[in-house]
């Protein structure tokens, strides 16, 4: 059982959606993003990773820089209003701004 986070970098969690098993989009008072359990990202491709910075457990992504990586994942997926399961999230996939 995945472990539901609390403090994320952006400060306390206000309200914590699970989008598969180890993965949950938080939201603070004032920011948020994806949060992925270091059990769940060993999982996620090398690309994915280097997108995301480690905090508390987490594989961590910024909710105002990865919006296109969770609707790239949502378009792979082909269910974009439904919950991912666990094979979604080794098909992740991420698009750093430069």
């Amino acid at each position: 059982m995945y472990r539901k986070p609390e403090i994320s970098p952006w400060g306390r969690v206000q309200v914590c959606d699970i989008l598969c098993p180890g993965v949950f989009l938080v939201s603070t008072a004032s920011h948020g993003g994806t949060m992925v359990s270091k059990e769940v990202a060993a999982f996620l491709s090398p690309a994915a990773k280097k997108c995301g910075f480690r905090q508390g457990g987490y594989l961590c992504f910024e909710e105002d820089t990865q919006e296109e990586s969770r609707q790239r994942r949502a378009a792979d997926t082909g269910r974009k209003h439904q919950r991912p399961d666990h094979q979604c999230v080794g098909r992740w996939r991420c698009h750093p701004h430069e």
